[in-house]
């Protein structure tokens, strides 16, 4: 028996939800380099970093539940099975991949960040073949790895931390984050079956981002120059969390996983060029437009096959 479709499953409204979710994460990487301008975070400080992603993703869990629970018009309540799945996407969602990521970023470009990030979809469509029987890894995704890896190596090969050259705590640490959020991907589809993907994705946030706060804190990440434009910073982060991973999780819920995955080829796009817009980065070079176009073909010819076996 066929399922019946919802806005979340139709085409067009699964291409605009997916490109919302791309554009509000490729703004993510300047808003980030803005936030520690604004806060007075310097690259070496990786407990105020990891206090910063934590109040972000703490706020954008309570904002998630908040609304979720008018929206849905139901309470947040959720099973006792479900915490032990909860604490396991916490771990590798939040704590884990936001880390690696904060701590990162701290040290390359917006822009650079921006184009290795999408690793996280080749590890996603890999995994996914994995786990998922539909989604089998073939020729045509594998070729489409490979030129996405060779538009990151465009990237990190010349050179590219703030320093000079290449270092394990910025491109290194990007490059964990991203397979990181490869495996998160597989995670939200296995447990979006039995747990409400906004409600999960909710406390995952505020569980991960209580975390990650405590743990800074403890560290002495206290973050003084939080005024002004810094908390509109804060504030922004947090609803683009919110609204991004709620909406990209009910897609992961309704859709293949490598389905949706081909609109990710955006987010180095909107990174990119958003980079250049709000952080003024010289993003028009041979390497960063090369790795740009690479990665974007890459991801595209990743879902290319999923994509056309499909009624779409």
């Amino acid at each position: 028996m066929k399922e019946k479709e919802t806005i979340f499953t139709k085409p067009v409204w699964v291409a605009i939800f997916a490109i919302l979710c791309c554009a509000l994460w490729g703004s993510a990487f300047p808003f980030i380099k803005k936030g520690y301008a604004l806060m007075e975070i310097a690259a070496t400080d990786a407990p105020k970093q990891i206090v910063f992603a934590g109040m972000r993703f703490f706020l954008a869990g309570v904002l998630i539940l908040v609304f979720g629970s008018l929206m849905l018009k139901k309470k947040p309540i959720l099973a006792k099975k479900a915490w032990p799945k909860i604490m396991i996407l916490a771990f590798f969602q939040t704590i884990l991949q936001y880390t690696f990521f904060y701590l990162g970023l701290a040290h390359i470009s917006g822009s650079h960040g921006a184009i290795i990030t999408p690793m996280s979809v080749f590890a996603t469509v890999l995994l996914s073949g994995i786990f998922f029987k539909e989604d089998q890894v073939t020729p045509k995704k594998i070729l489409g790895c490979l030129i996405g890896f060779a538009g990151v190596l465009c990237v990190v090969l010349p050179g590219s931390t703030l320093s000079g050259g290449i270092a394990y705590n910025g491109e290194g640490f990007i490059f964990i984050s991203a397979i990181t959020c490869g495996f998160s991907a597989i995670l939200i589809k296995i447990f979006s079956q039995t747990i409400h993907p906004v409600f999960m994705c909710g406390y995952q946030f505020v569980i991960g981002g209580a975390v990650m706060q405590i743990g800074g804190l403890l560290a002495g990440g206290e973050i003084s120059n939080m005024q002004g434009s810094a908390i509109a910073v804060l504030i922004y982060l947090a609803i683009l969390s919110a609204v991004a991973y709620t909406l990209w999780s009910v897609l992961l819920k309704d859709n293949r996983a490598s389905k949706i995955g081909i609109f990710q080829f955006t987010i180095p796009i909107f990174g990119v060029l958003l980079s250049a817009l709000i952080l003024k980065e010289s993003v028009f070079n041979q390497w960063t437009l090369l790795a740009l176009v690479l990665v974007s073909i890459g991801v595209a010819l990743v879902n290319y096959e999923a994509k056309s076996k499909e009624s779409l």
